[in-house]
């Protein structure tokens, strides 16, 4: 199927347009999407409780049913192995088919969930404002509390630093050990949270304050203003490229000065973006499972 029978709005928008490399579904609404970067593998997880890896030609590569009350997906960029956060206070550890490693239990619901690019730590961040490092073998590495709940949390891939956010009002960065590196207040609700490898652009989806890039020690370098409420983002390893979505269904691809490449208006929700490590293509998933492939 060519892109302008599968999607017209990729080509109705202004700008370059990009072309539909492929395009897929999964079995329900879409909750999350992840990337193994290095072997170019998108991972989904839907509200069937199916969690499905693509291979870079969009065709299945591993499926696997029973994982219910998915919220949050994390991948691994260079290692075959993810994470889940499931009803609620469950996270577990997966391996490259998609199988249960082992499983945690928390005492509180836990909001995000992120892996470093080897997978050998997993960092975790609770509704009570601790954030626990855990090893390979399930062992706890470290523990601390944040000055918030963090809803947003990503290891910085080049660096021993993890980079968390609030919903609203907070973005810290903490040490393996927790210390913490800086703590800036936010004046906007954050929707999404994405960094470059060496951490040197923080990139935070602001809602009403537009697209918000932060240097690695936290200061606001960058604001980019668009129409509508941004909710979610992604950018490649060096941020060359940024991708927007917004709550009014608009998708924005443009260059790390902010001007703008592409803009179109997507005809359902968009779900999650995902970049590939050049930001030479873009995987934009749809809340009615749709997931698609774009490369400039």
């Amino acid at each position: 199927m060519n892109g302008s029978d599968f999607a017209p709005w990729v080509h109705e928008g202004k700008g370059t347009p990009p072309e539909v490399r492929w395009n897929t579904a999964v079995d329900g609404r879409l909750v999350a999407l992840a990337m193994w970067r290095e072997a170019g593998i998108v991972v989904a997880a839907d509200e069937t409780g199916t969690l499905t890896a693509f291979d870079r030609g969009g065709r299945v590569h591993e499926l696997r049913r029973g994982w219910p009350n998915v919220s949050r997906l994390a991948w691994a960029d260079a290692a075959g192995t993810g994470a889940v956060i499931q009803q609620r206070t469950l996270v577990t550890r997966l391996d490259a088919a998609l199988r249960e490693l082992w499983t945690i239990e928390f005492p509180t619901p836990v909001l995000d969930v992120a892996l470093t690019p080897y997978g050998q730590l997993m960092a975790v961040s609770l509704e009570d404002r601790s954030v626990l490092l855990i090893g390979p073998q399930r062992q706890k590495i470290a523990e601390f509390d944040a000055a918030q709940p963090l809803h947003h949390l990503r290891f910085v891939p080049e660096r021993p630093v993890m980079v968390g956010a609030a919903d609203q009002g907070l973005l810290a960065a903490f040490g393996l050990d927790g210390t913490e590196y800086f703590r800036e207040r936010l004046l906007t609700v954050v929707g999404d949270l994405c960094v470059t490898g060496d951490g040197g652009m923080i990139v935070i989806a602001g809602h009403n304050h537009g697209v918000q890039i932060f240097d690695e020690n936290g200061q606001n370098i960058a604001l980019y203003a668009v129409d509508g409420t941004v909710h979610r983002v992604a950018t490649g390893y060096t941020g060359e490229r940024l991708a927007a979505a917004t709550l009014e269904r608009q998708l924005y691809w443009a260059d790390e000065d902010g001007q703008l490449i592409w803009a179109t208006r997507v005809d359902q929700p968009v779900v999650a973006l995902v970049a590939d490590p050049l930001a030479e293509w873009l995987v934009c998933g749809l809340q009615d499972g749709t997931i698609v492939r774009l490369d400039w």
